[in-house]
């Protein structure tokens, strides 16, 4: 019953052993109906709240001429669970960025029931607005990055946050040993 919060499409070629993610725009006006209902024209983020996964890929396959027919539903717990269980994620970002990561994640901890932990930013006159820095996040701050909206580039910059994530999660999970992956696997399907 809630709006989904990201939308990725995942190409996986077995093959060349490679992952190609593409965003979709949260706020993109879609057709959001069954093919064989009237027109229903919203944000397409809202199909996951009236009708699951299923009318999320509808959607998708009517919209985007798609056949899509597998599909993996991941809430903020998992993600954050994924980025502690892997020691956190080193996340270069711009004050400004790190500033709504602190704004964004009071309410993140609070739905992945975990503690506020605020990210303590250097002064403004050593990190300015064209300045990045690298900050070690765990794994409610990881998500809250993801989701800061309030920026130069917007939905852009946001879905390019998201895909980053996941490249800095996959980078990582490829150094870990099987017996973290094989622990943290178990700990996050369930989610």
């Amino acid at each position: 019953g809630q709006n989904s919060d990201t939308m990725m499409i995942a190409c996986i070629n077995h093959n060349e052993k490679t992952i190609k993610l593409v965003s979709l725009y949260r706020d993109t006006l879609l057709n959001v109906s069954y093919p064989d209902e009237e027109a229903n024209y919203t944000k397409a983020n809202a199909a996951y709240a009236i009708g699951g996964p299923e009318q999320m890929l509808t959607m998708m396959n009517t919209n985007l001429d798609l056949n899509i027919t597998q599909y993996l539903t991941v809430d903020f717990l998992a993600v954050a669970k994924v980025v502690d269980a892997l020691g956190g994620l080193d996340v270069e970002m711009t004050r400004e960025e790190a500033i709504h990561l602190n704004n964004y994640n009071v309410e993140t901890a609070e739905a992945c029931g975990v503690e506020y932990e605020e990210l303590e930013l250097p002064s403004a006159e050593v990190f300015d607005g064209a300045i990045t820095e690298t900050f070690h996040l765990n794994g409610s701050q990881t998500v809250s990055y993801a989701r800061i909206r309030k920026t130069a580039g917007n939905d852009f910059r946001r879905t390019a946050r998201q895909r980053r994530v996941l490249e800095l999660i996959f980078a990582k999970a490829k150094t870990a040993d099987l017996g973290t992956l094989d622990s943290f696997m178990n700990l996050v399907f369930p989610l």
